[in-house]
């Protein structure tokens, strides 16, 4: 990447923006909304082999990067030595499905964090912020806008941060597949544990009242369809026996002329 004095090699088998150009639009479109400063503390949070973690270092800020693949971590450590960061720059292995606030606060206190995860988004890692570690910007990079969407409500209703811009990157051209990127600035307090968990019971019973509506709607429209299905059926069975008593009357009226 040139545009950020930045190169960053890679095998064939390990995950990286195939869009090279639209990819420098995107990490200049991210690193806008970041404002990495000099002396910052910034995470970087699956980091993958440092697409983000390697500009925003350029900037003078101290980045430690998040990565739950071994090879991806070695590779970016790999980089950030190749591109002269390695003092500028940490890595580290880990589960960020499976993150805990205890797990997060021994992280220490970050002053900004950018997060780009896969299409399952990073619900948890959101959830385990708490008022003492929460990072002022949070930066968020997303390929999938229905996990986004959802893990923009967990900072938004329940972590004290306000949707300051977002926008959309076409990462691939002439398809339906594009990436945003969303800034979040902290603006008020966290919800206490009690309050989230009252907020998810809520949200729970709205979900199963919204479940029990459309099931009995559908049983509903199952009972209509059954009850216009048993009056065609009488329908017919009336029209059948009111033939068979005419042609019974009939035979009965040639009969008795017969005689």
């Amino acid at each position: 990447m040139p545009e950020f004095a930045v190169e960053m090699p890679y095998y064939p088998t390990e995950f990286t923006q195939v869009n090279p150009q639209i990819n420098a639009v995107m990490v200049a479109r991210a690193l806008k909304f970041l404002d990495p400063q000099p002396g910052e503390r910034i995470a970087d949070m699956f980091c993958g082999i440092g697409n983000f973690t390697l500009p925003i270092a350029r900037s003078g800020a101290v980045v430690h990067g998040m990565e739950g693949s071994q090879p991806l971590v070695r590779r970016a450590v790999e980089n950030a030595t190749h591109n002269g960061l390695q003092d500028k720059v940490s890595y580290e292995m880990a589960n960020l499905f499976d993150v805990t606030e205890e797990s997060f606060a021994a992280l220490g206190k970050f002053d900004k964090m950018l997060v780009d995860p896969p299409r399952d988004g990073a619900v948890q890692l959101l959830k385990a912020i708490t008022e003492e570690t929460a990072p002022q910007r949070i930066v968020y990079v997303s390929c999938n806008p229905s996990t986004l969407a959802r893990d923009a409500g967990v900072l938004v209703h329940t972590k004290g941060y306000t949707l300051k811009a977002a926008g959309i990157i076409n990462m691939f051209p002439h398809t339906a597949h594009v990436e945003s990127v969303a800034w979040f600035e902290k603006t008020g307090p966290c919800k206490t544990r009690k309050e989230v968990e009252e907020i998810e019971a809520l949200e729970a019973a709205e979900r199963e009242a919204a479940k029990a509506a459309r099931l009995a709607e559908e049983n509903a429209e199952k009972a209509r369809k059954a009850a216009e299905l048993a009056e065609k059926a009488a329908a017919k069975e009336a029209r059948r026996a009111h033939y068979f008593a005419e042609k019974a009357r009939r035979d009965a009226e040639e009969a008795a002329s017969d005689q």
